[in-house]
């Protein structure tokens, strides 16, 4: 999983908070239209290696979707034959 936050369109406001908790980038758009279901979008890194952990949706209609990530390995080894047909 990569992330580029810097391809976020200009219609968007990304605020940065950095505390003991970790990381949390919000995204919430510039202008409010019927056609963006989400008010705001957050993102919960991890403090150690920025590793997506918790990811919840704000939609317009006041209801809450969160994702929490768990068990998460990085750079891990697949045998080559993994990727062949």
């Amino acid at each position: 999983m990569g992330g580029d936050i810097s391809s976020i369109p200009d219609t968007y406001s990304v605020n940065y908070i950095s505390n003991n908790d970790g990381h949390t980038l919000l995204i919430e758009p510039k202008i409010k239209t019927k056609s963006n279901p989400y008010k705001k979008i957050e993102l919960k890194l991890s403090e150690e290696d920025y590793s997506l952990e918790k990811l919840s949706l704000y939609e317009r209609n006041d209801d809450v979707t969160t994702y929490i990530f768990k068990g998460i390995s990085t750079n891990r080894r697949f045998a080559s034959t993994l990727f062949k047909p």
